[in-house]
């Protein structure tokens, strides 16, 4: 990996063209991320002298992040200037909630009453799905499970009350449309719709329509759920999209969605996927909070007991554990 970046002249010649440095991409991530909550000097003297975080340089290029377009990094994500990298969008604003990185969801349910409230979730019989599951579930509510193996989901979700599991294939928009008409003959509102499901970092898959499987799953199928839920959709709902820092990974790739003129790549097809469903959520939040309904964003941690890494290689998870150990939840934290 090189230590030094040139940036390209963006198209509009607004700023002169300027060499990065690795440390300052390195400082600019931190201040932008809060990895491990270490400062820009700690960070900085850790990078140079602890084997531990020098490891995660294999683990970086083997994500390929040498080969990001820094343009977009420097002028779109960190703000333009050199003097804003690290600063957030103007719409994300820090909040209190008395809550931290270790706290459960049982943590964060505690004294809460759901009953009368109806949740739908996809994905909430496995991983930290299970757990929401759970603990909505025990507050009152009633929650409606999608999921593609029904039969295998009801196993996990047996000794639950208030739950039901309908047949729900995120790739295939005929199940989509057969678990939503499901779901709205069952009740007239959703108070919550979590879009929880999802894979990542799989081989080169494409669904019957010819669509790039992760792309598939990840946005497009929760992107025609969301909308066929509209009409239970009312004042006061909330549609909460699961995201994930691998959006750093990639854009949307308008260009070449499907990986059909470039060679496929797992990590930035996954990421592709969640730069879409983060886009989404400020979207539709944007155009639905005028009636009452706000959409939201939710990263829930690095989560190592989870599905989610079944198409990872034992070396990548590794890696990326040892890079960051102090980023590591458990199942109850992440479902937080």
């Amino acid at each position: 990996m090189s230590d030094n970046f040139k940036v390209k002249k963006p198209r509009n010649n607004k700023y002169p063209p300027q060499t990065i440095t690795l440390e300052m991409m390195v400082r600019a991530l931190v201040a932008k991320f809060g990895w491990a909550d270490l400062g820009q000097k700690i960070w900085i003297k850790c990078f140079n002298e602890n084997p531990t975080i020098k490891s995660s340089l294999v683990f970086l290029n083997k994500m390929d992040w040498a080969r990001l377009q820094v343009e977009d990094l420097y002028y779109h994500t960190f703000g333009g200037r050199p003097e804003n990298w690290g600063q957030p969008p103007s719409q994300q604003k820090q909040i209190k909630t008395g809550f931290s990185f270790k706290s459960t969801a049982d943590d964060v349910a505690a004294g809460i009453d759901l009953t009368g409230k109806v949740v739908v979730i996809t994905g909430g019989h496995s991983g930290i799905g299970l757990e929401t599951t759970r603990v909505l579930s025990e507050k009152g509510a009633k929650v409606i499970v999608g999921a593609r193996d029904p039969e295998k989901a009801r196993s996990a979700l047996a000794k639950m009350k208030n739950v039901e599991c309908l047949q729900l294939d995120l790739s295939l928009p005929k199940s989509i449309d057969e678990f939503s008409d499901k779901v709205l003959s069952m009740t007239p509102q959703i108070d919550t719709l979590i879009n929880n499901a999802g894979v990542m970092a799989m081989p080169e898959t494409r669904d019957a329509r010819g669509y790039e499987m992760q792309f598939a799953t990840n946005h497009l199928g929760h992107f025609q759920l969301t909308e066929k839920l509209f009409p239970a959709l009312k004042q006061g709902s909330r549609v909460i999209t699961l995201s994930s820092s691998g959006h750093r990974f990639s854009p949307i790739n308008f260009d070449d969605i499907n990986f059909t003129k470039n060679p496929y790549d797992k990590w930035k097809a996954y990421g592709q996927s969640k730069t879409a469903n983060s886009l989404f959520a400020v979207e539709l939040d944007a155009r639905m909070k005028d009636f009452g309904v706000r959409a939201y964003a939710v990263h829930p941690g690095r989560i190592a007991d989870t599905s989610l890494k079944r198409y990872m290689e034992e070396s990548e998870f590794a890696a990326a554990a040892s890079a960051s150990p102090n980023l590591m939840k458990t199942v109850a934290q992440g479902a937080a």
